[in-house]
């Protein structure tokens, strides 16, 4: 058994939507339920999690949960629930494992509801695994929304490559295309950085995100102040990019 209640049902269909913005009709997405939070993960139709929604526990009006699982969901009809609520209007989600169903309730000021459920699909077991990511990355770091966008756009302007490669050093951050670099000065407060030994203070982590999929999140990156980017080992993780969003959570997007 899970619930959990959260007042600002817009901002919720928002978020969510960014994550349905990426996928194909009739993806799937996950809510993994512990005791110490909740996660919604979606993942492409070849299985790659490709984002996922983790909310702050102290948004949630209301929260149960009383043992962990995981809960498959069709990510358009929740998509659809979620339309239904309007500006003022909170959202109350319970899982219930006996009926093998969501159900949602949407509530107006004057306590009016909408009731809707939805029937559970089995989780991808990769969004289980993802769980844990960006917290094991040993570097990250950190750059104002508006100069990220404002750099990306300007890139715009020169010959883009598929790929924008984000080098993080101990010092300086460089975003390039191969046709056009910046690079954010650690010293000069345009960057946080956080992560480096004294073993590593001279190496560099690399980063790439797919060029028309970032301008893609242009909206979702404005939701937040400072945009997080985890360059992974060379090990095959996921190059991830982080948005913290006010009163809610962070969303988090997976580059495979």
């Amino acid at each position: 058994m899970a619930a959990f209640e959260f007042y600002e049902a817009p901002l919720l269909k928002k978020t969510v939507s960014h994550l349905k913005n990426l996928a194909e009709p009739g993806n799937m997405a996950t809510f993994n339920f512990s005791p110490k939070g909740i996660s919604l993960l979606a993942s492409s139709q070849d299985d790659q999690v490709i984002g996922a929604l983790r909310f702050n526990l102290g948004s949630l009006s209301r929260f149960i949960c009383n043992h962990p699982h995981s809960l498959g969901v069709n990510l358009d009809q929740l998509l659809t629930v979620l339309d239904l609520a309007n500006d003022d209007d909170s959202v109350h989600v319970g899982a219930s494992e006996e009926l093998c169903q969501f159900i949602f309730r949407i509530r107006n000021l004057d306590g009016q509801e909408i009731c809707r459920n939805v029937d559970f699909i089995p989780p991808n077991p990769m969004h289980v695994v993802m769980e844990q990511i960006p917290h094991q990355y040993a570097v990250k770091t950190a750059i104002e929304t508006l100069i990220l966008i404002v750099t990306l756009y300007g890139l715009c302007n020169y010959e883009v490559q598929d790929k924008v490669a984000v080098i993080v050093r101990n010092s300086e951050v460089e975003i390039t295309t191969g046709a056009a670099t910046k690079i954010f000065f650690k010293e000069l407060n345009e960057c946080f950085i956080q992560g480096f030994t004294r073993e590593d203070d001279d190496g560099s982590y690399l980063a790439e995100f797919d060029f028309e999929r970032l301008i893609l999140l242009d909206e979702s990156i404005r939701m937040t102040n400072s945009v997080w980017i985890y360059p992974p080992y060379c090990d095959g993780s996921p190059h991830v990019l982080q948005c913290p969003i006010d009163h809610l959570g962070t969303i988090t997007y997976y580059f495979q």
